[in-house]
């Protein structure tokens, strides 16, 4: 782990009231993170269907190997 990125971790943490924080290098590891974190396989996402090219493949080709559906 990179110490800078922990003090930056705890005072996100600190700043909004949470326990914890995580960093990740670009807005689709963030997505991607979210996402796990709250669905389970069998699980299905609402989605629009104007999406970024990169949000649109995760949710309709590597989510689907998890078993998370996107409607």
């Amino acid at each position: 782990m990179n110490p800078t990125n922990g003090v930056l971790e705890q005072r996100l943490a600190e700043l909004e009231g949470g326990i914890g924080a995580l960093a990740v290098a670009s807005g689709m590891a963030a997505i991607r993170y979210a996402i796990e974190a709250i669905a389970d396989v069998g699980s299905n996402i609402v989605s629009t269907s104007q999406l970024y090219g990169g949000t649109y493949n995760l949710f309709a080709h590597t989510f689907p190997r998890q078993g998370i559906e996107t409607r």
